[in-house]
Formats: C-alpha cells, sequence, structure tokens
C-alpha cells in the first residue's frame, strides 16, 4: 500500500515485527470443466483476445492484482481484470463462468473438491498440498508473490514481550489442528522469528516497490 497511495506510516520504522504465522498460497486456477488446461492455454487465449479474457482477483493492487499483471506484463497480453470485493465472490464468478480464470489464494479447497483445476501457482517451489501444479517459474515466467500474515506491535516493544509472543506463536503453529485450519483457507505455514521476519519485511518492501514501479513505467494503472 506505501507504494500505491499516501499512507501515515512507516512500515520499516513505526513497527516491531514479533513474529510470521503463515503464507497464502497465491496461484492461477479456472473452472474444473474450463478449456484451459495450462497456464501457456491460458495465454494463448488472450493474446487471441487481446483485453478480453476476463480475470479477477480481490481488488486493485492486492497481491493477486499484482502478480496477475506482473506475469501479463512478461508473457506478453493484456486481460480484463476484474476486481471483487472478496475472495468467495471471485471463486463464485469463476465457477459461474464471469470469470474465465482467477488470480488468487482461495482455491486450494474447491481444487480438492473438484470444482477448480489450479494451473499454476505464484511460489518459488510447488507446494506440498498441490505436488501436481506447476510454479509460474517453471513455466518461464518469474514471478512469485509473497503474501505473509504476521504479527506486529508498535515500535520499540520491550524485547521481552516480543520475545514471550514470538514462542507463542512458534508453539502454536506446531498444533497439527492449526495446520489444517490454515489449509482449509490456502495458507501454509510460513513461521519466522522476529528478527527473520523484520529483515524479510525490509527486503520485501524493497522488492514490492520494484515490481510497483516497473508496472507503473509500462503504464499499468494498479489503483484507479
Amino acid at each position: 500500500m506505501p507504494h500505491l497511495q499516501t499512507v501515515s506510516y512507516d512500515v520499516n520504522k513505526d513497527f516491531s515485527f514479533i513474529a510470521a504465522i503463515s503464507e497464502f498460497t497465491y496461484g492461477i486456477a479456472v473452472a474444473a470443466d474450463s478449456p484451459y488446461k495450462t497456464v501457456q492455454d491460458l495465454v494463448a487465449a488472450a493474446k487471441a483476445r487481446p483485453g478480453e479474457l476476463a480475470i479477477g482477483a480481490i481488488s486493485n493492487g492486492s497481491s493477486g492484482h499484482i502478480a496477475l499483471m506482473r506475469w501479463a506484463r512478461m508473457a506478453g497480453f493484456q486481460p480484463n481484470f476484474i476486481p471483487y470485493k472478496g475472495s468467495s465472490e471471485v471463486v463464485q464468478a469463476v465457477l459461474g463462468g464471469q470469470l474465465a480464470a482467477m488470480s488468487e489464494a482461495s482455491w486450494g479447497p474447491l481444487v480438492q473438491q473438484g470444482r477448480l483445476r489450479a494451473l499454476a501457482i505464484y511460489g518459488d517451489k510447488r507446494n506440498k498440498q498441490f505436488p501436481n501444479v506447476p510454479t509460474l517459474k517453471e513455466a518461464g515466467w518469474a514471478v512469485a508473490t509473497h503474501s505473509i500474515v504476521g504479527i506486529a506491535g508498535p515500535k520499540g516493544m520491550d524485547h521481552k514481550v516480543v520475545q514471550t509472543l514470538q514462542d507463542a506463536v512458534h508453539k502454536a503453529t506446531g498444533d497439527a489442528n492449526f495446520r489444517k485450519t490454515l489449509e482449509v483457507s490456502g495458507q501454509s505455514v510460513g513461521y519466522m522469528d522476529s528478527a527473520t521476519y523484520t529483515r524479510f519485511v525490509a527486503e520485501q518492501f524493497l522488492a514490492e516497490k520494484r515490481n510497483i514501479d516497473e508496472l507503473k513505467a509500462a503504464g499499468v494503472v494498479l489503483n484507479p
């Protein structure tokens, strides 16, 4: 958000990053009866009908939107991006045929039920839950999205308090029932302690700035 609009905080100075908990698994999914069997099929269709193939995600400027537009730019196609208020709306639009595909993180349970088909994930490596689904990198497009859920507090938190909370999060992420709950919502455990999480945020802040600056320079509208 700081790279898309004016905000009242400094990501790297105004927070104490306590621990990362989990990571959403973003990817491209279509209806189970879709004619698109691979991401290559989807790209070919989008190139054949520039600006017509409808692909949805949650809102403008979201992780799914940014990843989609980066992929589209690399692959040389122009999608008809449709923003939605929530993931359930995106899923219903795909199932109902209003969208050709979704660029989101909420497809997992429906893929397991056989109602959706995952074409690729925005990850550095394949997801253990879906070992047969390739990454976009494998298909030739180096797009990876890391959408982390974590806990942060105000800057300057007492180290002992941070340590206590960090350790509690670590213990919770090892619980089998908690891990199962994450899977249902399209997440996997992504635990990081405070120091690691703090470094990750700083690195990701710069990476996202580069990604968004490149898209803006190419004339891609991200936050109309």
